[in-house]
């Protein structure tokens, strides 16, 4: 079943990966582009259906989170604001706010997550 064009238009508005992938590796976007195209309609139906169903907690909730939270946000995500990003770092007290803002920090980025567990177990949080 081909994609529906309002689909279509739909998945061009999103311009992933961000920028410093494209610069590092052209092609990329065009590469991920002809992949999302190739999908399924049905399994776009079922995101944006599981997406329109979720939400976040409430910021009451989310405030009495006490689990250690490691927040990686990318500087120009429209579909996951930064701004977001920060107010829920606002909000957990436990939680480390970590900006991806270019190619070499996203290839550190298992290394970061590691840094994070460490201090975790050094700090017996959990």
């Amino acid at each position: 079943t081909a994609i529906p064009e309002f689909l279509k238009r739909l998945i061009y508005l999103t311009e992933d990966p961000p920028n410093f992938f494209e610069h590092e590796l052209p092609g990329t976007r065009q590469r991920l582009m002809d992949c999302r195209l190739g999908f399924d309609p049905l399994y776009y139906s079922q995101i944006y259906l599981g997406g329109a169903a979720s939400d976040l907690p409430s910021r009451g909730q989310i405030a009495k989170i006490q689990i250690p939270t490691l927040i990686v946000a990318l500087p120009n995500d429209e579909n996951h604001p930064l701004d977001i990003a920060k107010e829920l770092n606002g909000l957990i007290d436990s939680s480390k706010l970590w900006v991806v803002s270019d190619y070499k920090a996203y290839l550190n980025v298992q290394e970061e997550v590691g840094k994070f567990l460490t201090e975790i177990d050094r700090n017996n949080k959990l």
